[in-house]
């Protein structure tokens, strides 16, 4: 079954590569950029961990640190009201979703009823 085969470095790859470079920096205060240029020498690394997690099923809790901050929808907010709150999380935390999000994508069709899927492309 897919789901316990462990994950490659060449899915982890190509997770990573779909991830926008410049996308606001999280905690750690890197962005994709940065992994993406030193990829030979970052990549096993990288690999391993997300493996590792898919594994155990256990990490390290700075990992899914986030900051959250807020936009402003207006020059001069007064409010929380005039603001977007996004999260800015950890490049690694954002390689793991999209890894996971590429093998579940497998199942969406047996496991999201046809009346559900407004929000899966497609």
């Amino acid at each position: 079954m897919v789901l316990l085969e462990p994950t490659s470095k060449m899915e982890v790859h190509q997770a990573f590569m779909s991830m926008n470079s410049y996308k606001a920096l999280g905690p750690n205060g890197f962005q994709p950029i940065f992994l993406n240029i030193y990829w030979e020498i970052t990549g096993d690394d990288v690999w391993q961990f997300v493996a590792r997690v898919f594994q155990s099923g256990t990490f390290d809790t700075r990992v899914v640190e986030a900051l959250m901050v807020l936009i402003p929808k207006e020059d001069s907010p007064t409010t929380f009201k005039h603001s977007w709150p996004i999260n800015l999380l950890n490049v690694v935390y954002r390689l793991m979703l999209k890894v996971l999000v590429s093998i579940l994508r497998l199942f969406l069709n047996d496991i999201i009823s046809p009346h559900k899927s407004s929000f899966i492309s497609g």
